[in-house]
């Protein structure tokens, strides 16, 4: 069965009890889409934002993520793309709080309409938007598609860049950010022009004023593709760090380049958990090199009672500010992977759930 959607993969666990009892024995795991986001920062294509807006929505309809990274506040002379972040923000939380103003439209251009649908109906199943362009029913329509629990809301995260930018979060309203930080000092400094030790006092000004859930990315899990491998004791060093000294609610992992492989992962978490990191306060943000090593890893992952995964319906993602710059094991151009994908997400996900099942 070809699982690419909430709907499709509800559909499957429904075909077996047990397939029901082993996923809410997981916690019932719902993705963190990143497509607005990661998906979209390395576009070369800048789309307006009532374009985004409907991309938000499609995506709660579709896949029901647990969460959703609407942006980054980023200055727009670096990602220009996501320039209308704290606009969108704002548009995004009026649909999931469901008080738009009925006169108010959200239309995509008539033109743009059916390159929408093209380009992102690629489901062959679940339940289409009525109309993309009009949605006044906001939330209520999201409720009524079972995308959010009645009397819930999906959160909804913005990335801060530094410091200078977390009152612009507060004043904004966010109750849930994501910060970044690297395991690879030439890769923050090309990103950030900040050292490690610079953004670690950052991020813990940051983690002190804030009241909110934080998701802390750090970047160049095993491989960086300035430096090279990076070392697993080190490695683990950085993620006992922010555990332990910023309070951060997640620390997700990001496999920067898609070249992390199962023994390496394991390496990895599983010192950081015997130093004290609790398996659950960790995610993975992984970009695919080879698909039986994602799905191996999410394997591991599962069985450890890690079950939040970025997933994008881009299919695209990547650091653009590193994108295309020569590593330092080849000179060659370093092609960043795509993102982990809906379709590979359930993949992983059914084939755990199929294997427990045979146990």
């Amino acid at each position: 069965m070809n699982i690419s959607c909430a709907k499709s993969f509800g559909s499957w666990l429904k075909s077996n009890p047990q397939y029901t009892k082993i996923y809410k024995n997981l916690g019932s795991p719902k993705p963190f889409d990143v497509s607005l986001r990661d998906g979209l920062q390395s576009s070369k294509e800048i789309l307006d934002t009532t374009y985004k807006l409907n991309m938000f929505t499609k995506s709660c309809v579709h896949y029901t993520p647990q969460a959703v990274e609407i942006g980054s506040l980023v200055s727009p002379k670096i990602l220009p793309m996501l320039a209308d972040s704290a606009i969108l923000y704002k548009m995004t939380r009026d649909v999931v709080l469901g008080c738009i103003p009925e006169d108010k439209d959200l239309s995509l251009e008539i033109d743009r309409r059916e390159d929408l649908l093209v380009e992102l109906d690629r489901i062959p199943e679940g339940k289409d938007l009525p109309e993309l362009g009009c949605i006044p029913e906001g939330k209520d329509l999201l409720v009524e598609l079972g995308c959010i629990p009645e009397g819930k809301d999906i959160p909804l995260y913005l990335l801060i860049p530094s410091s200078s930018k977390l009152a612009d979060a507060i004043e904004l309203g966010c109750s849930h950010i994501s910060l970044i930080s690297s395991v690879s000092e030439k890769f923050q400094l090309a990103n950030t022009k900040k050292t490690l030790e610079q953004t670690k006092q950052n991020i813990k000004y940051i983690c002190d004023n804030f009241q909110g859930k934080i998701k802390l990315y750090l970047s160049c899990i095993d491989t960086c593709p300035l430096a090279g491998p990076i070392d697993h004791i080190y490695i683990c060093e950085q993620i006992v760090w922010y555990w332990k000294e910023c309070g951060v609610n997640t620390i997700c992992l990001s496999d920067t380049v898609g070249s992390l492989t199962p023994k390496s992962f394991i390496s990895i978490i599983d010192q950081a958990h015997s130093q004290g990191v609790p398996y659950e306060s960790i995610s993975l943000h992984l970009h695919v090199g080879l698909e039986s090593d994602v799905i191996k890893i999410m394997f591991e992952a599962l069985d450890r009672g890690i079950t939040g995964f970025d997933v994008s319906y881009l299919e695209t993602g990547g650091c653009s500010v590193t994108m295309g710059m020569p590593s330092s094991s080849d000179k060659s151009k370093s092609k960043i992977k795509p993102n982990l994908s809906y379709p590979l997400y359930y993949k992983g996900l059914t084939s755990y759930i199929e294997s427990k099942n045979i146990e």
